[in-house]
């Protein structure tokens, strides 16, 4: 459900949701856009917001955003 959530936003191409093998409590997701504006854009429309609210009791604390340039991709 939450990975159809992403991949419905435009821009989106892929998401993966990574769970600790010996943390089971601690999660990292990853999504993959077609460019940089198009998560920015996700942010500004209160999407990224809806969906930390719909998981924010799985939450220790506050989620941070982290942005890569992906290199070898094609």
């Amino acid at each position: 459900m939450l990975a159809a959530a992403f991949r419905a936003a435009p821009g989106n191409v892929s998401v993966v949701l990574l769970q600790q093998h010996d943390a089971q409590s601690s999660f990292m997701a990853i999504g993959v856009w077609n460019c940089a504006e198009d998560p920015e854009l996700y942010d500004q429309r209160g999407q990224a917001a809806h969906m930390v609210g719909t998981l924010r009791f799985a939450f220790a604390g506050p989620p941070t955003l982290t942005t890569y340039e992906a290199s070898g991709v094609s």
